[in-house]
């Protein structure tokens, strides 16, 4: 229920980014914000790569963090978020590195990429 939710919210209306190479970037302080589904659903660093990601069975969603204990924590909260509202877990590819420490960046990569 959930995911038929979450994939009806996304895909009426929200935020969607050109599927070449985009990047989101989610701050710590966005972050820090109390959460629940509705503000996952309304946040566009949040919203626009996961329409992407739902609108295209192949693709798979990159999250990266800076590293250390903090960014591995932050990128699996994240991801458990996520699975929670119904995308699977084998669509969710963590890298650490090449990302400022008080950011996550999502990207979504097709087949091919």
């Amino acid at each position: 229920m959930r995911y038929r939710h979450l994939c009806s919210a996304l895909l009426c209306g929200v935020i969607v980014a050109s599927p070449l190479a985009a990047e989101w970037q989610l701050s710590a302080a966005e972050w820090a914000r109390p959460r629940h589904a509705d503000w996952l659903l309304q946040t566009s660093a949040l919203a626009a790569p996961v329409t992407q990601l739902l609108a295209n069975p192949n693709a798979r969603l990159r999250l990266r963090y800076a590293g250390g204990e903090a960014g591995v924590v932050w990128a699996n909260e994240l991801q458990a978020w996520l699975v929670a509202l119904g995308i699977a877990s084998d669509r969710i590819e963590q890298l650490p590195g090449r990302v400022p420490e008080q950011q996550l960046q999502l990207q979504v990569i097709h087949a091919g990429d």
